[in-house]
């Protein structure tokens, strides 16, 4: 099953080539060009792969709070979006065992 299989059915065309040339430039290296293009395209749809992505580049580039915002943003959109869900429990997993707390689970 594919990253973005759940939501490809419900994308525009559009979408669709967006998240590819994105996938395609983060492939090669290319994160400042692919968030250009992300960040464009999100602002005028709702894209969840879009900021999925979006949030992606931002931990790639030690941006946390920001990834975590992109994630909150996809779970606004798609509350039963289990890549994001995944994503953030991974995320407070990692930040309460670097603060050396305890998280149940």
């Amino acid at each position: 099953m594919g990253h973005f299989e759940d939501e490809t059915s419900a994308l525009d065309p559009t979408d669709v080539l967006t998240t590819q040339r994105a996938h395609h430039l983060i492939l090669h290296g290319r994160l400042p060009e692919a968030e250009r293009a992300l960040t464009r395209h999100t602002e005028s749809t709702q894209s969840v792969a879009g900021l999925d992505l979006l949030a992606r580049i931002a931990v790639q580039n030690g941006e946390l709070k920001r990834a975590d915002s992109l994630w909150q943003s996809v779970l606004q959109i798609n509350p039963d979006n289990t890549v994001a869900q995944a994503a953030l429990w991974r995320r407070s997993r990692r930040f309460s065992v670097s603060e050396n707390r305890f998280v149940g689970g």
